[in-house]
């Protein structure tokens, strides 16, 4: 399934949007200028079955474009040419910007761990963040590759970054050197800062939890804490969520 809007967090974030967007779309809608523009792409490579140079064309739908609903596309393929197609959707999520999500795996395409995601969201009450993080810190450890996350709150010029390495968790949070003189810590933000485990020092304050598994709801509730108690965030304020490979 190929869809227009931000990049998920997560494949359990996707495997969200995915169901949502089919309960929601309608099948009678006109695909959007976007999916047109995707569908066209996908038909440079292999056209259509009934069409000059399409006998090896892996796609069922007869023609692609009746695969398309609106601003999703439901695209099936032959399994004998899963890879090819795999192949072909990474260099479509790069170029358009879309998101590809294979339903069967649950996976993202490309994975979410193999290439640098950008996220854009709202910031949600307590509570939704506290699930949201839960979902994305246990799809990092269960990954055998190093990641990391940057969550950036451009309102107040302030991030929070963690390393999934191992099944250790390094959690660090900006440096008060690196943010404008009105919006750094006060005294009391400090001793909170140091109340919930960081230790401060240079260049950020930073905490580590050798076994992150056995400890991922005090981690979530630390980084929950840290937006909305010590920074004073606010639900619906903008957020951009970085996440990338390291090594």
């Amino acid at each position: 399934m190929i869809w227009e809007g931000p990049q998920p967090l997560s494949n359990a974030h996707a495997s969200s949007d995915y169901q949502r967007l089919r309960a929601e779309n309608p099948s009678s809608a006109d695909p959007t200028r976007r999916m047109r523009t995707v569908i066209d792409a996908l038909l440079r490579i292999y056209p259509d079955r009934d069409r000059s140079g399409g006998s090896n064309s892996p796609w069922i739908d007869i023609p692609l474009i009746n695969s398309a609903r609106g601003s999703v596309i439901y695209l099936r393929s032959e399994e004998s040419m899963a890879h090819k197609v795999r192949d072909l959707l990474i260099s479509i999520n790069a170029d358009m910007s879309v998101v590809v999500f294979d339903p069967q795996k649950g996976d993202l395409v490309p994975p979410a761990g193999a290439v640098e995601r950008i996220t854009k969201f709202q910031l949600p009450p307590p509570g939704g963040l506290n699930v949201h993080l839960g979902a994305v810190l246990a799809e990092d450890l269960a990954g055998s590759r190093p990641e990391v996350t940057i969550l950036e709150h451009p309102d107040s010029c302030f991030y929070l970054q963690w390393l999934v390495e191992g099944g250790s968790l390094t959690l660090e949070a900006q440096s008060e050197s690196r943010i404008p003189m009105e919006h750094r810590l006060t005294a009391d933000q400090r001793e909170q800062m140091l109340s919930l485990g960081f230790q401060s020092g240079d260049p950020n304050w930073r905490q580590v939890w050798s076994d992150a598994n056995a400890n991922l709801d005090d981690i979530v509730k630390v980084v929950t804490r840290v937006f909305y108690e010590v920074r004073g965030a606010e639900p619906g304020q903008a957020m951009v969520a970085h996440r990338f490979p390291v090594g």
